[in-house]
């Protein structure tokens, strides 16, 4: 199910450690900016397979509006986020939670609404497949997906789920690369 979703890995999942933390306050914004901008970019994939996989044989798409669509790609950055900090054993170091909490700001400057703080302050009490599971049937509700929501439930938590090597390798990739690479690597996913 996953495979409509391009997420190129190694397949190995990564640790951060403390030799990842950012060497100014400018770099770890500019750090920040293109880990929020390219899980955007991913989340907005996510979306459109989302909607695609829900109604397969119908040539007219669900008549889903880009404001709603935005909502729920600021809302599954916001969450693809979380988990991706949950995931790192470093999580509660203070360099790592201020480098995260610069990509929710950063997710408010890509995306209007919903406020990133309002989306983390619903779900901060879930880790692991309650947060994907929840997330997943929210998204469906946000999207109108009707009689599909069962199996498109299944679906966005399995894509959760299984996209925990590709959220490592960017977030390592966003923390340790030259900043020119990370420019590379949005202009050509935009």
């Amino acid at each position: 199910m996953t495979g409509s979703v391009e997420q190129k890995t190694s397949g190995q999942f990564h640790q951060v450690s403390s030799d990842f933390q950012p060497e100014s306050d400018e770099s770890r914004r500019d750090r920040a900016l293109f880990f929020a901008t390219a899980l955007s970019i991913f989340c907005a994939k996510v979306i459109r397979s989302f909607i695609s996989h829900c109604h397969p044989n119908d040539t007219s798409q669900p008549d889903v509006s880009e404001v709603v669509q935005g909502h729920a790609i600021k809302e599954l950055v916001c969450v693809t986020l979380l988990l991706a900090l949950y995931e790192q054993q470093e999580r509660e170091s203070d360099w790592l939670k201020l480098f995260f909490k610069e990509c929710w700001g950063r997710t408010d400057q890509l995306f209007n609404e919903p406020k990133s703080e309002d989306v983390i302050s619903t779900v901060t009490s879930l880790e692991g497949d309650d947060l994907c599971q929840i997330t997943s049937m929210t998204l469906c509700h946000k999207l109108g997906l009707g009689s599909t929501v069962e199996d498109a439930s299944i679906y966005i938590s399995q894509l959760l789920a299984n996209s925990m090597r590709f959220r490592s390798e960017l977030l390592i990739f966003s923390l340790g690369a030259p900043l020119e690479e990370l420019d590379e690597y949005i202009a050509s996913a935009s």
